[in-house]
């Protein structure tokens, strides 16, 4: 299982790595 703060973690990352127009409804859940 993936813990939450691992998850929020990946999240952060994933959304640092792509633009602001390509975030989906997940990225919401680390602002």
């Amino acid at each position: 299982m993936i813990k939450p703060h691992d998850l929020t973690y990946m999240l952060s990352n994933w959304q640092a790595g792509w633009p602001a127009s390509h975030s989906k409804p997940e990225t919401d859940l680390g602002a």
